[in-house]
């Protein structure tokens, strides 16, 4: 199986080809700035680094958020309207979902992970996994949270906390607090596409909250 899977939901851009488990094409963007006008090129470039096109892949996954909400919309129209296309199922996953495979991945031995990003304001969006004999699996829904409620809700919570508002959580001393999960690994997120069964719907943006960032008239940037 053919699987073409790019992320742009947290700033940074990755797009990735991989058939059956094995890397055939792999291109970043680290400029959060130049994804609207980039993200096409990069992707098409991942392609020809495959030898692949757009028709020859079986299917297409991408990140749904959350994250920011410029680089959610961009990914998300990139990949609705590359998939009708090209005729192509689409594959949504949850950032908060990635984030967490890639520490389990990891960590095998751990039986609870919770991915926590910063959300600003105050703010974390949250999602508590269990893993179980190398399977991974939602204990709660993706949510966004003050920071006081969020530590209530982990406050019985054991485990491992990776994303980039686990330092909103310290004051937790019996969880464990792991770096190097801030970014999504483009090779986790097509492993989770190349598996997931085909949806019978288009994936929505998993906007957790209204965006900060308002269009002239007071009208939200989600309602536009």
């Amino acid at each position: 199986m053919i699987t073409l899977a790019f992320d742009t939901a947290m700033g940074a851009g990755s797009a990735i080809v991989d058939e059956d488990g094995a890397t055939l094409g792999l291109q970043r963007e680290s400029n959060s700035r130049a994804l609207a006008e980039q993200l096409v090129p990069m992707v098409e470039a991942t392609l020809d680094q495959a030898g692949h096109s757009y028709s020859s892949v079986d299917r297409i996954g991408v990140t749904t958020g959350p994250g920011t909400f410029t680089g959610m919309r961009i990914g998300m129209a990139a990949a609705r309207a590359m998939a009708l296309a090209a005729g192509k199922p689409l594959i949504g996953v949850s950032t908060l979902e990635v984030v967490a495979q890639q520490a389990a991945d990891d960590h095998v031995q751990a039986t609870q992970i919770t991915a926590c990003f910063d959300a600003r304001r105050g703010e974390v969006y949250l999602q508590i996994f269990n893993q179980s004999n190398g399977q991974l699996a939602a204990a709660t829904e993706p949510v966004v949270l003050s920071v006081d409620d969020a530590l209530a809700q982990l406050s019985s919570v054991p485990g491992i906390v990776v994303g980039t508002g686990r330092h909103l959580m310290a004051s937790l001393d019996h969880l464990q607090y792991l770096d190097g999960y801030d970014q999504i690994d483009p090779k986790t997120l097509v492993q989770i596409v190349r598996t997931r069964p085909i949806p019978a719907e288009m994936p929505l943006p998993l906007y957790l909250r209204a965006p900060d960032a308002k269009l002239p008239g007071g009208k939200s940037l989600e309602a536009s």
